[in-house]
């Protein structure tokens, strides 16, 4: 060593230092690299930093360090392995000592190199269901095409498209909890069905889109009817209905025309075949959300299981005395059975409490008619009933919610199903209160006459009952 203070500081130094001379032999290390190494300090002066060299790009090497010097660089970054085969990463500062002779100060950041390669596949990846997200996605799209310009890949390459049908009505009505489980499961079942080298990626709230290279019209089809499969497999496991899963698909190949589109036209052309399919059922889609909204409500509300089936029995006898036509009977008859459909979003302990309800308690019950005009209200086919839904807790006296509105301004479909649903509530089981005789029911509507209830709909009612 030069001197006593460079003799001291080199063998209490933090840092793992190496003295090589030009050709890569270890002349020299002190204690920190023969710790680094995991070697002992004379097996190490045997060596050349070569003799550690990973299969990594940026292997420390005497080549390497003699370019770095050459550019007048003393900074490096290298890999090494030590005993144990484990690759290490090295901040590398070259000192050189004399002609032929570099003093190589080493600072092992594998464990922030490490983390840096964590945080980007982090960046790369959706939070929530961990597959890629839109950036990635992008990024390996835009790749593909370029590799495909250049002639240097086939253009055996598919993008598919898919959505969460009714993804949105789910968080309205069950909240987003229920709505990001559904995300997940639906990541998961793709990653089920596709291939290890596939693209899958979550590029909007209900988007996933999927870049499956080297995959001919057979092998997209292939794909297809594994994630079908494996959405119908998903939906008959399923015990919580919140949990079911609808889809819409569509496919766009760079090999199924001779234009060779842009990553954006691609997308475009699987995004718009996804939107025809999703249209072409939307009206099965849409029946079958209801249904399993029907299907929670039974099982959760003490009358709702017959409670609409009854209600339209008594309709049908009381509109032979009312002038109705063709529309308001058949609004009347819908109304029957989706009145209700808010009380999915009301906790089971509030619906079926036994004892009187709290404030707190009624006020959630209240919402329900507003949760019921937002789901029905997302549906084409049904979207002139969500102003019934909302109103047909009105009364007539104008005490009702959740408008306050007076007499005639309640809608007459409102009014109908108000003293139905009443009448039925009063005569069934349930669990805050014993069940009435007609009689007793019959009376009960008389004193509501002109404060629930229209006064007329009550005579016209008693008269057939």
């Amino acid at each position: 060593m030069p001197n006593d203070n460079y003799s001291k500081y080199f063998d209490l130094s933090p840092f793992a230092i190496f003295t090589i001379d030009i050709k890569g032999n270890i002349v020299n290390i002190n204690k920190a690299a023969a710790e680094l190494m995991g070697y002992s300090k004379k097996h190490l002066l045997s060596k050349n930093v070569s003799d550690f060299r990973t299969s990594i790009k940026n292997t420390l090497s005497a080549g390497a360090i003699r370019k770095l010097t050459k550019n007048s660089t003393t900074l490096g970054h290298f890999t090494i392995t030590n005993k144990n085969k484990k690759v290490i990463d090295l901040l590398v500062r070259i000192v050189k000592i004399s002609k032929n002779t570099n003093a190589l100060f080493c600072q092992n950041i594998t464990d922030q190199i490490q983390k840096e390669k964590n945080l980007l596949a982090l960046s790369l990846r959706d939070k929530l269901t961990g597959v890629y997200n839109r950036t990635f996605f992008d990024e390996q799209l835009e790749l593909l095409h370029q590799n495909i310009q250049r002639a240097k890949v086939s253009k055996n390459h598919v993008v598919l498209m898919i959505d969460v049908n009714g993804l949105k009505i789910i968080n309205d009505s069950f909240g987003h909890k229920v709505g990001d489980d559904l995300l997940i499961n639906m990541a998961d079942i793709l990653v089920a069905s596709t291939r290890k080298n596939d693209v899958i990626a979550r590029i909007g709230g209900d988007e996933f889109a999927i870049l499956a290279t080297n995959c001919r019209k057979d092998k997209t089809n292939k794909i297809t009817s594994r994630i079908d499969r494996n959405v119908r497999n998903y939906n008959k496991s399923r015990k919580d209905e919140r949990l079911l899963l609808s889809i819409s698909v569509g496919a766009a190949s760079y090999s199924e025309k001779a234009d060779n589109p842009t990553p954006d036209k691609l997308l475009k052309r699987a995004d718009d075949r996804m939107y025809n399919a999703k249209i072409l059922s939307s009206s099965s889609v849409r029946s079958e959300i209801l249904n399993t909204f029907l299907r929670i409500l039974n099982s959760k509300d003490h009358i709702a299981a017959g409670h609409a089936d009854r209600i339209r029995f008594l309709f049908n006898k009381l509109s032979s005395k009312l002038d109705l036509n063709k529309q308001e009977k058949l609004d009347c008859e819908a109304l029957a059975l989706l009145h209700d459909i808010g009380k999915i979003t009301i906790p089971d302990k509030i619906l079926n409490k036994k004892s009187k309800l709290t404030s707190t308690e009624m006020k959630t019950i209240k919402v329900h008619t507003s949760k019921g005009e937002a789901i029905i209200a997302q549906m084409s086919e049904l979207r002139h009933l969500a102003k019934y839904v909302r109103n047909h807790h009105e009364w007539w006296d104008g005490s009702g919610y959740p408008d306050g509105l007076v007499g005639e301004e309640i809608p007459l479909q409102c009014r109908i199903v108000s003293i139905l649903d009443a009448y039925d509530a009063m005569t069934s089981k349930r669990p805050y209160g014993k069940i009435l005789s007609k009689e007793a029911a019959i009376k009960e509507l008389k004193k509501m006459s002109g404060k629930q209830f229209d006064p007329n709909l009550v005579k016209t009612l008693i008269k057939i009952l």
